[in-house]
């Protein structure tokens, strides 16, 4: 058989969980001989080494819980890193770690304390210089900051709390980067610095203040130059696939987390950029990272398909995850009408947003219907424009009004003075 993807990482997960995680049932006879015995000294065996680890990376700057009674610790990855692609770079740096999503959390990384002292303390300063690496692949984002009201409030739906403000900077969470880039668009790099240590709160800020939002590139010379004007960010949470469906053919690819449901017990989960349908699948883009002799390593991204339901009893799925897209119902005179197209009937795009700012109407285009707010009825002198005019028809509605009494009139004049010859 050829080893797919799946099949790999189906096998991978297997080996993980039946060998090593979950006690062998050879381990489970062995263990039922050793019962009575005294395990003091192995508990501290392992406090030992997880204090260790424990310290080290709080003193890192990671996120994490201290564990009462595991051999691993769970801390949270960098914002705006993924489990997978900070468990790279732990592992460019020599320290292996296993991405949340194998335990259910993709906002996680685990690690392992059941090994030697000598080796915990080598591994702690290199998960620092893995952690600075992580940060500093995030200070792509320093012009969504910058141009960031001074502080932001965030609307809680379907909570009591109502809303939270947040503090200009890079405290919070992703969302805040994603709305800046709503605000200013994006910049390119090479433009404005990336050096996030302008801002105080940012691991060794050297800034009291955040920087004011720049007119300038760093030269000082060239204009800032703005890319994907118009483009907003949208959160999508627990859609069912009908409504997914509906959101893909408007909005586009969606970065999302499909957790599949037996009733309301979660069976599982997948994760992936999803594209479009095919029948009863998804067909997504899934991230790989892999290495390589010239560039350390590549990012890949494999077409994939993924089920709607799962296969073991599953009855439902609820889909979450964000896109950036264009909103046609507020779209500027830079949006193009190709992202957002102009409706074909005049009095459907009469009523749409986008008329007068991408769409123009092109009276030449009328029918029988359009509105005389849209197109106004022909010139009663222009005799040309009234006969090509569809809506000077009998039953259109130009053929009453000034147009048609004038008709009349001239009908009158001419059968008027006949009667008056019999009188």
């Amino acid at each position: 058989s050829i080893l797919t993807p799946e099949l790999i990482g189906a096998l991978s997960t297997a080996n993980r969980v039946l060998g090593f995680v979950n006690a062998p049932s050879m381990m489970q006879f062995a263990v039922e001989k050793a019962i009575t015995c005294n395990i003091d000294k192995s508990v501290e065996w392992y406090k030992e080494r997880r204090d260790l680890l424990y310290k080290g990376i709080i003193d890192a700057g990671l996120e994490c819980n201290l564990p009462e009674g595991a051999f691993y610790l769970f801390p949270k990855v960098p914002q705006g890193c993924t489990d997978f692609r900070f468990s790279a770079i732990l592992k460019e740096k020599l320290v292996l770690a296993v991405p949340g999503t194998a335990f259910g959390d993709s906002r996680c990384v685990r690690f392992a304390y059941c090994c030697d002292v000598d080796t915990i303390e080598r591994v702690i300063p290199r998960i620092a210089e893995a952690l600075k690496i992580a940060n500093e692949e995030k200070e792509k984002i320093n012009y969504s900051i910058e141009v960031l009201p001074t502080e932001v409030k965030y609307v809680i739906i379907d909570t009591q709390d109502g809303y939270q403000l947040s503090p200009l900077g890079y405290y919070g969470d992703s969302y805040k980067c994603f709305l800046g880039s709503e605000l200013g668009d994006i910049v390119s790099s090479e433009c404005i610095s990336n050096n996030a240590t302008y801002f105080p709160d940012y691991s060794g800020g050297t800034s009291t203040t955040v920087p004011p939002k720049p007119t300038k590139c760093d030269d000082g010379t060239a204009d800032v130059k703005q890319y994907a004007k118009g483009l907003k960010f949208g959160y999508i949470k627990d859609a069912s696939n009908d409504e997914l469906k509906q959101i893909l053919s408007r909005v586009g690819p969606i970065r999302g987390v499909i957790n599949y449901y037996k009733d309301d017990d979660m069976l599982d989960r997948d994760q992936g950029i999803l594209l479009q349908q095919d029948q009863d699948q998804w067909i997504i883009a899934r991230q790989y990272i892999e290495p390589n002799i010239e560039y350390d390593e590549v990012t890949l991204y494999i077409e994939e398909r993924i089920p709607f339901i799962h296969a073991d009893g599953g009855t439902n799925s609820k889909i979450t995850g964000d896109v950036f897209y264009y909103d046609c119902r507020y779209p500027t005179s830079e949006t193009s009408s190709s992202v957002c197209e102009c409706p074909e009937e005049l009095n459907i795009l009469s009523i749409d947003a986008i008329k007068d700012t991408i769409c123009v109407i092109y009276c030449n285009k009328k029918t029988i219907d359009t509105p005389e707010d849209v197109c106004p009825c022909p010139d009663k002198k222009d005799k040309a424009s009234i006969k090509a005019d569809p809506r000077t028809g009998d039953k259109g509605i130009c053929s009453s009004g000034s147009v048609h009494m004038t008709f009349n009139l001239i009908k009158a004049i001419q059968i008027f003075p006949t009667f008056a010859m019999f009188l």
